[in-house]
């Protein structure tokens, strides 16, 4: 009796288990991606690549896909999301309700530039998972955003910029005791002592909320007590004397909260009054609304603070004036 020999290619097995578990792993990337993000940032994701595929499928009359799978990138090319941006630049955007779709206004070239990084950051992991070819992504991610000094030219020839935010025809004029209320009347506590800050560096020292909201503590020296500031708008840095509110200010918020060093002074307050997570411009935005609501305020903006500021300095040079004609 003959002994017989099978032989299973034990190789062939492994290798296409291992392929497998590689494509699935390829397909996994936008979803590890997204994980590893915030909530907030990740429903952004959603909402731009949702947008961004709903105008590809009119525009280019093809089959509705998600592209928040990285296989369906590999059709994608460096054409496409310049087209997109021209589209969000002279087209208006729109948002849903429960009336259905409603215009929202051109989007801000801030925000569009915003967006279109979103994409560009989705093709390169596509890139890196395989599903985009080397060529195209080359071209994608030549991409540049557009500079604020090329925003206001092309601005110029799309008419209303702003997204369902039309800037108003004059600021909110505030009373010198509202002004001291946005200032001072806060609770002692963590989010109290914040919004404290907040609101006496907006207040004694006029700065754009942008700029305010990028302060890190290497640009706040309490023994000097100034404070730096990078304007974004000129990309100059300015050095400020802190006015003793805002120095007091500091000195309470920094007793009860001590940021990283080298990191931001700002930090999100949870529900328990602890600290949790980032500050943003736009949470900073809507907490200067709410509060100036709080004293009958009624459309009320970071901005005003500035303007408020301005009035302040004009009607306390007016008095100097004033008193040095009355003197001579």
């Amino acid at each position: 009796m003959e002994n017989t020999i099978t032989i299973s290619n034990s190789n062939t097995a492994i290798t296409t288990g291992t392929n497998a578990a590689y494509n699935a792993a390829k397909a996994n990337e936008f979803i590890q991606f997204l994980t590893r993000r915030t909530p907030g940032t990740a429903k952004r994701y959603a909402k731009v690549t949702a947008d961004f595929a709903n105008w590809y499928a009119a525009d280019r009359a093809a089959d509705y896909v998600s592209f928040q799978q990285p296989e369906h990138w590999n059709r994608i090319t460096a054409k496409d999301i310049t087209d997109y941006r021209l589209n969000l630049l002279y087209n208006e955007s729109y948002r849903e309700t429960a009336a259905g779709l409603v215009p929202n206004g051109k989007k801000s070239i801030s925000t569009i530039n915003q967006e279109v990084s979103m994409l560009c950051k989705l093709a390169k992991i596509a890139h890196a998972a395989g599903y985009l070819n080397d060529h195209e992504y080359n071209l994608i991610r030549d991409i540049e955003g557009i500079t604020p000094a090329e925003g206001k030219e092309v601005d110029k020839g799309r008419g209303q910029a702003r997204c369902n935010n039309a800037k108003k025809e004059a600021p909110t004029q505030i009373t010198l005791l509202q002004m001291e209320l946005l200032k001072h009347d806060h609770p002692d506590t963590l989010k109290g002592k914040r919004d404290q800050l907040l609101f006496c560096l907006l207040m004694d020292h006029g700065q754009r909320i942008g700029d305010m909201m990028d302060l890190t503590t290497d640009k706040v020296d309490m023994t000097a007590k100034t404070i730096t500031f990078t304007s974004q708008k000129t990309n100059c840095d300015m050095r400020l004397q802190m006015t003793a509110d805002v120095y007091r200010a500091f000195l309470e918020y920094f007793a009860m909260w001590q940021p990283i060093q080298g990191g931001s002074i700002w930090t999100g307050i949870n529900k328990s009054d602890k600290a949790q997570g980032g500050f943003s411009k736009r949470a900073a935005q809507k907490l200067i609304t709410a509060t100036a609501a709080k004293y009958g305020i009624t459309d009320f903006a970071a901005h005003d603070c500035r303007h408020a500021w301005t009035d302040k300095a004009l009607r306390s040079e007016e008095r100097r004036v004033g008193k040095e004609c009355r003197s001579r």
